[in-house]
């Protein structure tokens, strides 16, 4: 408990501190099976380590792995079953859907709570840019889901609340209404590799409004304790979502994002991820719709698992 407590306190005064300034492959023939038993773990308490549910990482997919061991455990009691993970992400700029949600650097934290599946998270944009809204919080959002897995398939529904308190119309992530999404997320993980779909659909304030994630993602371990991930998907908006967004009353595809990543696991639970990702309309009525349409951006995640 000490050690968690000091990782925690660890990633609380990095954070604090911006604000002021061989592959592993065996051949099973002829391995002892101590061998085996001891890389299967290891593998396992690396995936472990993901974060319950990254809503700070808005184009991504929920990151796997605690989701599988929470499901698949028999708690003694729900004190057992119960789980809390943190994030403290900083990116050089907020991003959704393709979309510059900020002109330069800002904080997101989170956390999440989750017991047999059922979970809670609440994440926040907090701008660091030279804004009006620099030094507060322009986002909370506020998400409730539900995480089935079942031999590699995962389905999690949830609920995202999306408040912005901030009155500043100059803001990109500037909105005078409260969004309420309802949301699906369906994976099936093939070993290394995960096809998913997100689907989002808008309750308020453009009701009918559905734009849906289409995705492929890849994970690879370099060494023990070193991994790189990635991701590739599109973006397809009905035409509610489309003409609420970009001014264009059509269903269409409207852009790309790609992903990589490079996860550092030091000590269990603590994950630190450098990333780059790049972001690109497809057509020129999109590209004409929007300020950036193509937007390359990155960061360092930070994210700790009790």
């Amino acid at each position: 408990m000490k050690l968690r407590l000091g990782l925690v306190v660890l990633i609380l005064l990095v954070s604090s501190t911006l604000f002021a300034s061989s592959e592993v492959s065996t051949d099973i023939y002829g391995v002892p099976a101590e061998t085996l038993v001891e890389e299967v773990v290891e593998a396992i308490d690396y995936l472990d380590n993901g974060t319950l549910y990254n809503q700070s990482i808005h184009h991504r997919r929920p990151a796997k792995g605690i989701h599988d061991t929470l499901t698949k455990k028999h708690h003694k009691s729900f004190t057992d079953a119960l789980s809390y993970s943190v994030t403290s992400d900083f990116l050089s700029k907020y991003v959704f859907e393709g979309v510059a949600s900020s002109r330069g650097w800002v904080w997101q934290p989170s956390a999440a709570i989750e017991a047999y599946g059922v979970g809670f998270n609440v994440w926040g944009n907090f701008v660091m840019d030279n804004i009006p809204d620099q030094g507060k919080f322009n986002e909370i959002d506020l998400t409730l889901y539900y995480n089935y897995n079942y031999k590699g398939l995962t389905i999690q529904p949830n609920f995202l609340t999306c408040i912005y308190p901030t009155s500043n119309k100059v803001s990109l992530d500037y909105s005078a209404y409260t969004d309420l999404k309802p949301q699906l997320h369906v994976a099936y993980t093939l070993g290394p590799v995960d096809i998913y779909t997100d689907m989002m659909h808008y309750a308020q304030p453009n009701p009918g409004a559905v734009d849906i994630d289409i995705g492929l993602g890849f994970q690879h371990h370099l060494a023990k304790r070193v991994g790189v991930t990635t991701s590739a998907q599109v973006s397809f908006g009905n035409s509610k979502y489309n003409n609420s967004q970009f001014g264009i009353n059509k269903n269409r595809f409207h852009h790309f994002t790609y992903q990589l990543g490079l996860s550092v696991n030091p000590v269990k639970g603590l994950v630190i991820e450098p990333n780059i990702n790049v972001a690109a309309f497809f057509s020129q009525e999109f590209r004409n719709a929007v300020m950036f349409p193509v937007l390359v951006w990155g960061g360092v995640d930070l994210s700790y698992n009790f």
